[in-house]
Formats: structure tokens, C-alpha cells, sequence
């Protein structure tokens, strides 16, 4: 994608990183019906550095996530019934108060979160965002919240995929459209350490220079607990929208402003074979993964808008 560097006004401030803590991964784990000793968090350590050595360091940083109101609801309805969990509600995981609704070309609107994790960068008051957002009075915006649910809209899935169909403004050359798929035949230990990998990796690569590990890791907070996949066989299903700015300056402009909208599909069967446990061995889950991205970057005001005003028409 060509990339001319200006500057772009966005209003955004310094943060430190949420953290991926031990106790968070076990309980996702947990949910996932993942409870053998590899569960325990001296292991995990071990492992989140080993998964994360994979992920190649970047220059860009994190600004927001946002994932759709089913997907967040099905994640506190695993991670909550697990023992110990500090999950209790979709507020312990987004600003549950409001939601942020994206607008589509066709005029259906779907609900979306804004999580609660933050990056090195988030935007001031943050939580009061879905309410601006869904205030009728555009006067009252601040550019940083308009540019906000512009980029936001822009990366609802169908109205990217429009955007891509038409070739808007030559937006093929601003965006990317990719779809990896690979299979994973290992130890749950070891299948857990590469979808850590994957998830992040796909995202960060996505993203102009990448982002920094202390950014790709609040990616993955609260991200597995989907459904038990204690079955004979499991499918887990998300997405997110990931909102990223590269060389913030400390008067709110950046370099590049983008986005990725990452839908994945964790799917597979648990080993039928001889009891494990007797045999002394791990079980073995046959996984596949598939994830889809969709990414844009923005240098400059006019291609933003012009991609919004084409797909809301105003």
C-alpha cells in the first residue's frame, strides 16, 4: 500500500499497556477446558514468552478495540462460570454502559463495544465514547471521535468489502484483504502457544510497521473464552476491530492512522485415541485456523472521508 507521511490530527494520549496477566490466561484456559498442570501459571509464563518470541517487533500502537455486543456477551458467559474468575459481567470486559453502532451502506446498524484495554495510546475520557458517539448532536464531537466512527464504520465488514468490490477511490491500493488457513496437529500446550501466535501475528502484521509486543498483547485479554472445547469435536468463532496510529506526537497528530478487522474460526476435533492420562501423554487436538483480515491505512483527511461519505452518503 503507497504510504506518503503527513500529519493527521488525532487526539490521543499516552497510556501504559493492560496487561495479559497469568490469572486472565488460565481463566480463559479454564473456559476452554484446558485445567492440566500446563495450566498453571508459572507454565504460562513460559509459554507466552515462547508464542510471543514468534511475533516480530513493530512501531505502531494501539488506540482501541472493538468487538461486537454478541461476541463480548458470549465471552462473559464463558469466562464468568469459570471458578475464581474476575469476570463477572460485560462491564469487567467493555464499557457496558453504551454501545457504539455502526452504520451500515445498506442502512442496518450492528452493535459494537469499545474493550477495556488500552495500548501505550487510548483517547482522554475513553469511556465516555459509545455516548458521544451516539449523541444526535454532531456539533458536539470532537474530531478525534469523529475520525473515530468514521474509521469505524469503514471497517465494518460489509462496508469494507463494498468499498473493495467498487474500488472506491482506488481503495484496493489503501487497504488489504487477506485470508490465512492452516492446520495445527499438537499437544493442547503446544496448539495454545501457536493460536497466541496467530492471533496476534495476523493483526500486527496488518498494521504500517507493525505493532510493539507491549501492544499486541492486550489483544489477546479476554480473547479465547469462547465455548468448552472438551468435545469430540470444537469451533470457536470472533472478531474485533483493532484502531492503531503510528508516531503520535504529543499534540494529538500521527504519521498513519489504521485499522484491521480480524474474523477468525478456531475449529477442530480433541484425540479419540487411548485414554490419555493412562498413557501419560498430553492430548492431542487436531485445530484448524482460519482468520480473515481487512486493513486500511489513512495519511490524509480527504481519502478518510471521502471512503465515509461514499458508503453513508453524507
Amino acid at each position: 500500500m503507497p504510504f506518503n507521511p503527513t500529519r493527521l490530527k488525532f487526539d490521543i494520549q499516552s497510556s501504559k499497556p493492560t496487561k495479559l496477566t497469568m490469572t486472565n490466561l488460565r481463566t480463559q484456559l479454564n473456559a476452554l477446558n484446558f485445567k492440566c498442570e500446563h495450566t498453571l501459571e508459572p507454565a504460562l509464563e513460559k509459554y507466552i514468552s515462547e508464542g510471543m518470541a514468534k511475533v516480530p517487533e513493530g512501531k505502531s500502537f494501539l488506540v482501541a478495540i472493538l468487538s461486537p455486543k454478541k461476541s463480548v456477551e458470549r465471552r462473559v458467559g464463558a469466562l464468568s462460570s469459570v471458578k475464581d474468575s474476575p469476570i463477572k459481567s460485560v462491564n469487567d470486559i467493555a464499557f457496558a454502559d453504551n454501545t457504539i453502532k455502526l452504520k451500515s451502506h445498506d442502512g442496518s446498524i450492528e452493535e459494537y463495544y469499545l474493550e477495556r484495554v488500552n495500548g501505550s495510546f487510548c483517547f482522554p475520557n475513553a469511556q465516555d465514547m459509545p455516548r458521544i458517539l451516539n449523541t444526535a448532536d454532531v456539533s458536539t464531537w470532537k474530531p478525534s471521535y469523529l475520525r473515530f466512527e468514521k474509521l469505524s464504520i469503514i471497517m465494518k465488514g460489509d462496508n469494507f468489502d463494498k468499498l473493495r468490490t467498487d474500488d472506491f477511490n482506488n481503495f484496493k491500493a489503501r487497504s488489504g484483504s487477506e485470508t490465512l488457513t492452516e492446520s495445527i496437529n499438537k499437544t493442547d500446550v503446544d496448539t495454545i502457544k501457536e493460536l497466541l501466535a496467530k492471533l496476534v501475528t495476523n493483526t500486527s502484521s496488518r498494521v504500517l510497521f507493525g505493532l510493539t509486543k507491549d501492544d499486541v498483547l492486550p489483544i489477546l485479554i479476554n480473547r479465547l473464552g469462547l465455548m468448552d472445547t472438551s468435545g469430540d469435536k470444537f469451533e470457536i468463532k470472533d472478531s474485533m476491530i483493532t484502531i492503531w496510529a503510528n508516531n503520535p506526537t504529543s499534540g494529538g497528530e500521527v504519521d498513519a492512522l489504521g485499522a484491521v478487522n480480524s474474523n477468525w474460526v478456531i475449529s477442530g476435533k480433541n484425540d479419540s485415541g487411548s485414554d490419555s492420562k493412562k498413557n501419560g501423554r498430553s492430548p492431542v487436538h487436531e485445530t484448524n485456523f482460519s482468520v480473515t483480515t481487512r486493513s486500511v491505512i489513512y495519511s490524509e483527511d480527504d481519502f478518510l472521508e471521502g471512503d465515509y461519505k461514499y458508503l453513508i452518503g453524507k
